[in-house]
This record gives structure tokens, C-alpha cells and sequence, in this order.
């Protein structure tokens, strides 16, 4: 089984017995606390490595009306930081950046963006006066929450807590995002309960065939959706989470809401 994580970049594969410190890194970036789901606002929400292994990059979140950045530390050949970071704000009209997803093969990361949509950040070009250049742009939708990618359908799936609707959207080869559309230009977003409060998903790859998994905090739910092709995402199965409080477990949507799909791969 192979999972797609929805805070997706390149997350590294190791266990205790591989960590080394390294002393040359800087340990403090002064750019806030990881506080997610408690502050949104000025705080990080997500790190990941680009595709190359060559960067490490962390979203913080603006305070509106300020727009948010990504964080972009070099990684040298010993695997320490840059003693500095580097800064990039989104396209204009980018402010929340949230999750982050790696585009594959384009050096350039999708971010679901709180008070915008969704975010396209193309390294291919430097920043200008520290804003995203080249094809870097934003694309309105409300309220997104996580990024998916998924390698059968060749698109990505973000989820909106508020309407919980999970949109698919596609990235062209100029690295410009729009929302998948079918028969009659209907666009592709998928229901999943008013008021479930969908925080999060994930996509996994079983049997050569993926599947999303999506948080719904309200219902204290789990639901699956199998994602057949291109704007073809059936529901499949929905399961509850209420039966782990005969182990004990207190389960509501207030701590539903501060879990996240971890990241893991299988071994």
C-alpha cells in the first residue's frame, strides 16, 4: 500500500536509529509556532522537501490583511540548512497558505490556501521582490484545507470544512490550476455531508487503485471515496469513529478536529 499524504511534499522515510544532529542548522526560524488548528493565523502549518531533496519549505499563514510566505531553507550536501530563508509570497490574492503539495515534475508546489482557494508556487522562476513569479498564480475556491495528489487520475482533491465538498482540480504543463469540469461544464466537487466538517483527507494506493480518505470532524467519521478516473470519485464506504468510546477513548469533533492524517509509508 502506498499513501499519498494529504500534506503532501516529500516526507522522509526514516526511525530513531537514523536521526542525526546537526549542529550547523539553525534551529530557530522565528516565524512562529506550529499552533495549526489552535492560532491559524502568522502560524506554520506544514513542512516539506521539495522534489529534488534540494529545499526545505514551510508554510506560515498571513495575517490578513498581510499575505502569508513559504519559508524556503537550501539543504547542503551533509544535509544541514542554510544558516537564512528565504521568503515567497503567493500570487496576488494568496493569503492563508496551508497544505502543501508537490506537483510532480514541474518544481513548483500546489498549497490549499484558507482565505483564497489554492495557491501554485513555480520555482522554476526566482521571486520577484519576494512574491511567486513565473507560472505561480492562485485559484479562488472557499476555504481549503488539505491537497492531495493522486497519481491514477493525474489530479488533486482539496476539501472545504465549511461546505464539506471535496473539489478536484487539475494542474496544466504551464502550471495553471482550475477546477475539474465534466458533462454540461459541471464542475467536479463531491458532497460529503452538510455541517461534517471535512478537515482533512489522504489518498493511498491499494492494489494499483486510489482511494481518498476524508476526516469529517462533525460526524466523527472516516469516509472513503474510490477515485475511479478523471472526475469520477464514487463515495465507497463511510466509517464511524463513536465505537472506540467503549475502549475509553473520548471521541467528539472538538478533538477530531486537531487529528490530521499522519504521514507513513508502509514497510
Amino acid at each position: 500500500m502506498e499513501i499519498h499524504e494529504g500534506r503532501q511534499g516529500k516526507e522522509p522515510e526514516s526511525n530513531d536509529d537514523d536521526v542525526t544532529r546537526l549542529g550547523t542548522s539553525r534551529e530557530k526560524s522565528g516565524i512562529g509556532s506550529i499552533r495549526e488548528k489552535i492560532e491559524p493565523a502568522g502560524s506554520v502549518s506544514h513542512v516539506v522537501f521539495n522534489e529534488a531533496n534540494t529545499q526545505l519549505i514551510a508554510s506560515v499563514k498571513g495575517v490578513p490583511p498581510t499575505p502569508g510566505i513559504l519559508a524556503v531553507w537550501d539543504i547542503a550536501a551533509d544535509g544541514s540548512l542554510s544558516e537564512n530563508f528565504t521568503t515567497v509570497q503567493p500570487s496576488t490574492g494568496g493569503l492563508l497558505p496551508f497544505s502543501m503539495t508537490v506537483i510532480p515534475g514541474k518544481n513548483a508546489i500546489l498549497a490549499a490556501d484558507a482565505g483564497d482557494g489554492v495557491d501554485v508556487f513555480d520555482f522554476n522562476n526566482a521571486a520577484g521582490a519576494g512574491v511567486a513569479a513565473g507560472n505561480s498564480s492562485t485559484l479562488p475556491i472557499k476555504g481549503q484545507g488539505a491537497t492531495p495528489f493522486s497519481p491514477q487520475t493525474g489530479n488533486f482533491y482539496v476539501n472545504d470544512i465549511e461546505t464539506a465538498e471535496i473539489t478536484e482540480i487539475n494542474v496544466d504543463h504551464n502550471l495553471k490550476p482550475s477546477i475539474v469540469a465534466m458533462l454540461r461544464c459541471v464542475r467536479q466537487q463531491y458532497p460529503q455531508g452538510n455541517g461534517t466538517a471535512t478537515i482533512d483527507n489522504d489518498i493511498a494506493t491499494v492494489n494499483q487503485k486510489d482511494f481518498m480518505y476524508v476526516l469529517a470532524a462533525n460526524a466523527t467519521e472516516v469516509k472513503v471515496l474510490s477515485l475511479n478516473a478523471p472526475g469520477k470519485a464514487t463515495a465507497l464506504q463511510t466509517l464511524s469513529l463513536a465505537p472506540v468510546r467503549v475502549a475509553g477513548v473520548p471521541i467528539s469533533p472538538d478533538n477530531i478536529r486537531q487529528l490530521f492524517f499522519r504521514p507513513f509509508r508502509a514497510r
